[in-house]
Order: structure tokens, then sequence, then C-alpha cells
């Protein structure tokens, strides 16, 4: 039970409007961890009068927000007990704006991801296909065949995106987890480590190339176009050694 205490020194003005006030306050729908803003702070004031959020007033949808909306869901059933503010969770609380704001993405993946690639990225690909109903399969980090249709088929609902069954930055942007970052993996691609190694020995091919066509050009011809003569010593028969050793 809530006390309610009255005092005769007015709140400042800053103070009043730092704290939103049930008569007008309404939050949107969707709202899910890493969302922000007036809707949010909506929400904790709402969950923390109700005794299940006993954090400040962030404006950002945290953890501790996350498990404040899920303990109401489990005591209002059948909410669907996920955390996440959804129309009917916010229809029950009294603070639905009507207004349905799309959630952030749980995951975000690098781009450019084809068959090989590994790691985080591609799981997010993959939860990402499983969400929408194009993979049928676990996620397990491993860019394989299956993802690959899988990304196939997204590319050929989604014109104008090429269908290759690529994960380049413009299927990931489509499918709203991209991170801005660009980077090749998968697809035949050599790794990171192995690059410097295999640029220096085509360095060294190329400078080795160069040492011998210069060699070449500057060697002198023969009239007959052909390479230089032997030198004279070599051009003697054998039985001229052997006879130069047994006077020796």
């Amino acid at each position: 039970m809530f006390s309610v205490v009255t005092t005769t020194t007015p709140a400042s003005p800053s103070a009043r409007a730092s704290v939103p006030e049930l008569s007008w306050c309404v939050s949107d729908a969707g709202l899910a961890i890493g969302s922000s803003g007036s809707s949010v702070a909506c929400l904790q004031f709402t969950l923390a009068a109700m005794g299940l959020y006993h954090k400040t007033l962030t404006q950002e949808y945290d953890r501790p927000t996350a498990e404040a909306m899920a303990i109401f869901q489990a005591n209002h059933p059948p909410l669907r007990v996920d955390g996440i503010a959804s129309p009917l969770a916010l229809t029950e609380m009294g603070i639905y704006s009507g207004t349905d704001s799309a959630p952030p993405p749980l995951c975000l993946a690098d781009a450019r991801l084809a068959v090989g690639a590994k790691g985080d990225s591609v799981k997010c690909l993959q939860d990402k296909l499983i969400e929408d109903g194009y993979l049928l399969e676990k996620a397990t980090g491993t860019f394989d065949k299956l993802t690959a249709d899988a990304v196939r088929g997204f590319q050929f609902a989604t014109p104008p995106l090429n269908t290759d069954g690529v994960a380049g930055p413009s299927t990931l942007a489509a499918m709203g987890i991209w991170s801005g970052k660009s980077i090749n993996q998968g697809g035949g691609t050599a790794s990171s480590s192995a690059t410097p190694r295999r640029t220096s020995y085509r360095r060294r091919r190329a400078r080795a190339s160069t040492s011998a066509s210069t060699t070449a050009s500057t060697a002198p011809i023969s009239r007959r176009g052909c390479a230089p003569p032997l030198p004279r010593t070599l051009r003697r028969p054998r039985s001229w050694y052997a006879s130069q050793a047994k006077r020796s």
C-alpha cells in the first residue's frame, strides 16, 4: 500500500516536467531491450507505481525494466511472458497510446556473409531467418548451404535484391540487422592472418620476375641472336683436362 504525503512546498517546474503523470502518460507498444524515449519513461513510471520497478527512471529499456514487465505479464494471464511491452500488456496497464513502434533488433550482423563464414554475425542472421520463417533448422553460427538457400528465399521475396545467397549490406539492411560494418567472410575468401603472407609471396615473385627480365635484357647477344658464347676454357675437349692433370 502506497501512502501519499502532502507538503506545502510546491515542486519546481523542472521536477514536474521530468516525472510523467498517470493522467496523460501513454506509451507506444513494441518496446523491448534497447528501446529508449518518453514511452519507456512512462512504462517505467507505471511499473514503479505498481511496485514492480525499483530502479531510477532512465528512459532506457534495460534488463530490470524487462524483468518488471515480465512479472506484470505473469500476474495477468493470458498475457505472453516475454518482457516486451505488447499492445495487450499496455492496454491492461491502461497506458497504450494506440501506436505500435517496431522493437529494436536483438542482434546485429556484419556484412558480407557467405558459405563458410562463422561467428556471431552468422548466428544473428540465422536467428532472423528462423524468425521470418525462411530457415527451419537451428542456428549453428556456421553459414552452410541451408543458410544460403534461406537467404536466397528472403532475397527472392524482397526485390530488387540479388538472389545470390550472399548476405551483403543490402540484404542485411533489408532484414534490419546490418551493423553498418562490412567485412568479407566465407565464399573462399582468405582469412585475415593469411592475407599478409600471400601478398608478400606475390610481391617476391613479382620482384624476382622483374629482376630476371632486367638481367635478360642487359645480357650481350651474339651476332646470330643467340646467347653469348661460352668461355674458351669450357670448349676444350675432355682429353685436354686429363693431360693437364697428368702434368701436374
